[in-house]
């Protein structure tokens, strides 16, 4: 924490990369006056809301990390009001279905990646509106059926990751085919089989597809 107080006069930085070091909030304050920043990582730092809070001031910070920082809704409440945030990382947080309705405040938000985290297809209803999502990758999280639903309707989607979301059932995951856009599709230990396959047979973009631990059979290859 003392070392950051080295950062205040480096004013023209656009990015900074903190992962895996024994940052906490004491040593926040130092990032909250670099005003040009764009490109912030906080994988593993050790942040809550009095931290993350620093960060407000940042109007030009469009990408997030805070991969592993087991960050709880409370911090998500102070991310709403960073508005210019394209890209935000949530690996690991103890975040609920409740905080999504301030990621439904990133109305520029282009990629969220959202792992090991319990937010249900209650808590993708509140984020529905974010149309300018491209790229959403959910891995070990609680999506439904009720979210594919919902992910179904992000007209500029091309990259959807469903690693191990194996609360999706076979009908849920033939939502993916009213996705024309995606070019990159992962779907990594999910229910998939032939029928839900069949029905993606409209994606003519797709350029990467993972299929592998499913549950697809000689008939669709």
């Amino acid at each position: 924490d003392a070392g950051m107080k080295s950062l205040e006069g480096l004013k023209k930085l656009r990015a900074l990369d903190l992962r895996n070091t024994n940052l906490t909030d004491a040593g926040m304050p130092p990032l909250g006056q670099l005003t040009e920043l764009v490109d912030l990582q906080l994988e593993r730092a050790k942040v809550t809301k009095a931290g993350v809070a620093e960060l407000t001031g940042l109007k030009k910070l469009k990408s997030l990390n805070l991969n592993t920082t087991f960050i709880r809704d409370e911090v998500i409440s102070v991310l709403g009001e960073m508005t210019a945030l394209e890209s935000l990382q949530l690996d690991q947080a103890k975040i609920t279905d409740a905080c999504m309705s301030d990621i439904a405040k990133l109305k520029n938000l282009k990629r969220l990646r959202i792992r090991e985290c319990d937010i249900t297809g209650e808590g993708f209803e509140k984020i529905k509106d974010l149309k300018n999502l491209e790229r959403l990758e959910l891995r070990l999280t609680s999506t439904d059926d009720q979210a594919m639903g919902v992910i179904s309707g992000f007209p500029k989607l091309n990259y959807l990751e469903l690693t191990e979301c194996r609360l999706i059932s076979e009908a849920g995951l033939s939502e993916i085919g009213k996705l024309p856009g995606l070019v990159t599709l992962n779907l990594l230990e999910t229910k998939t089989n032939d029928a839900t396959l069949a029905a993606m047979n409209g994606l003519i973009n797709l350029a990467d597809l993972n299929l592998e631990a499913t549950k697809i059979s000689n008939k669709s290859v």
